[in-house]
């Protein structure tokens, strides 16, 4: 079974423009969703969702579409700008490939009406916009991927855009040449502040971080985005550590 949505957001929640000259940019959703039984008649099944919030207005048309084309690449493995097309190909293939790794054994489990946990898959991709700020707009890709282990994974993926002309904005971009070590000491002095709790923080494999590249820009300042594993358990999940615009003068280009 399928269900699709195209939503068109709100004018006033997205005209989102800094007072630093960050621009409009207006988004449109489009959803789908799919539960694929791992073979006829089966209780088993992979549940499948995907969002995709794409530009669509306060950019110029081609800025847009490069940034939709980028998103959708990331996010879906799309080689298409169109996003209707990209999330219904997307939805085809990982559903193919659930039945296809999981066909032996579904036919030891055939005619069982139980639910066998290493056959009850899930996959969420969703895209949503952050903010822009100085000419910048920035988009996270989040998939979240269970396959019948212990438990799932999820993978955040920020992707940074020129709203001028959609070219993607990379952090050596952003910051000047030797940047690095000033702003690891900033981030791994802010580090402590993602936690509410002290105990968290002590479980951290690395407490000295550095930038990865893989970061958000807002009104406020810039998020630095770790994901699991990167610098913590996986019991600690996305770690985000935020700096204020204020707190990087100096550095940025």
């Amino acid at each position: 079974m399928k269900t699709k949505t195209l939503i068109s957001t709100a004018v006033s929640l997205l005209m989102l423009a800094s007072c630093a000259g960050g621009g409009n940019i207006l988004t449109d959703v489009y959803e789908d969703s799919a539960t694929v039984p791992v073979a006829e008649g089966s209780p088993n099944e992979m549940s499948v969702s995907v969002t995709i919030e794409y530009p669509a207005g306060g950019v110029p048309a081609e800025a847009a579409d490069r940034m939709t084309s980028a998103i959708l690449k990331e996010a879906l493995g799309a080689d298409t700008g169109d996003v209707a097309e990209a999330v219904e190909h997307y939805i085809s293939t990982v559903s193919e490939e659930y039945r296809s790794e999981c066909a032996d054994l579904a036919e030891d489990f055939n005619g069982l009406e139980e639910l066998v946990g290493a056959l009850c898959w899930e996959r969420q991709v969703s895209v949503l916009y952050h903010g822009s700020h100085n000419g910048i707009s920035s988009f996270s890709a989040i998939t979240y991927d269970y396959s019948g282990g212990a438990h799932g994974s999820t993978v955040e993926r920020c992707l940074n855009f020129r709203l001028s002309d959609g070219s993607p904005v990379t952090e050596t971009d952003l910051f000047i040449d030797g940047y690095a070590d000033t702003l690891s000491g900033l981030l791994s002095a802010r580090l402590g502040m993602a936690f509410s709790n002290p105990e968290d923080y002590d479980a951290l494999f690395i407490k000295d971080i550095e930038p990865n590249g893989n970061f958000l820009v807002s009104e406020e300042g810039i998020t630095y985005v770790y994901g699991q594993y990167e610098i913590g358990p996986y019991s600690l999940g996305t770690i985000e550590v935020s700096l204020a615009w204020e707190e990087l003068e100096g550095l940025l280009r």
